[in-house]
């Protein structure tokens, strides 16, 4: 049978600043609350376990910088006080079962690279969207990673707030639908997105949205755009902007522009 969590050594390190845990070959479901005591500790990563969830002290982790939590088919959600994690600048969260992140993630202020692709945000059951507030302080956050998220149709609108933003990666790999209903991947993106003045990478394949409405041509610095396999119809006119983007000209490695299975 499986174990409820790990043994005390959590209760007695508070000077540890690593720490790793992972499968071994009996089922954790639950860390202690008092993980939060560990007051010294800069990385915490895990793998592979049996937990739902993680302690409401984990917020109590001021000092965090990493945190490594992946490939957990039981992990649907992060604990509501995650905000409290205020020097962490690096989160990894693929491969779970995650369906929305709390309003405190907005407080994640440090917060430059999250890692969060092969999740199950926006559903089973739910509308297709995520909290508007998990984006609205990240303006740190240089690198998201919400990709192979099918039933997310949107994202939300506070991702404009991520001013350092410069590599956006969203693909999926869904079958082009005229009806929402069926459709498989995000079917909008937000109409402020042209806000992200700094993103060099806009990587969107295999979504279903038939429009692109927000200014893409403001968007200079892009150096890699990729939206194919959409359902993107029109004469395409605001492809012939981006061929005077300096990142796309210059350089030792030219960008290039991808939007090959569309209605174009």
């Amino acid at each position: 049978s499986g174990i409820t969590y790990y043994p005390k050594i959590i209760d007695l390190s508070c000077q540890l600043n690593r720490c790793y845990l992972t499968d071994i070959g009996v089922e954790i479901t639950q860390l202690p609350e008092s993980l939060g005591n560990l007051s010294e500790l800069r990385y915490l990563g895990m793998q592979g376990l049996g937990l739902t969830t993680l302690p409401q002290s984990t917020g109590n982790l001021t000092n965090l910088q990493e945190l490594i939590c992946y490939g957990m088919h039981t992990f649907t959600s992060l604990p509501s006080t995650i905000g409290g994690c205020v020097n962490l600048w690096k989160l990894y969260l693929q491969g779970n079962q995650l369906t929305d992140l709390p309003s405190s993630f907005g407080n994640l202020v440090s917060l430059e690279e999250l890692v969060i692709y092969s999740n199950d945000l926006g559903g089973p059951y739910g509308s297709g969207t995520m909290n508007d507030e998990v984006f609205k302080n990240l303006t740190n956050l240089r690198e998201l990673r919400i990709h192979a998220n099918p039933n997310l149709m949107e994202l939300p609108e506070s991702i404009c707030n991520c001013s350092s933003l410069e590599e956006l990666y969203a693909s999926n790999s869904a079958h082009p639908s005229t009806d929402p209903e069926y459709s498989e991947g995000l079917w909008f993106l937000p109409e402020c997105l042209h806000q992200l003045t700094n993103l060099k990478i806009l990587h969107v394949n295999g979504n279903d949205f038939q429009t692109i409405d927000f200014d893409i041509c403001s968007m200079t610095s892009l150096e890699g755009v990729y939206i194919n396999n959409n359902n993107l119809t029109g004469d395409g006119s605001w492809l012939e902007c981006m061929i005077d983007f300096p990142n796309m000209v210059q350089g030792e490695h030219p960008g290039e522009v991808q939007v090959g299975g569309n209605k174009l």
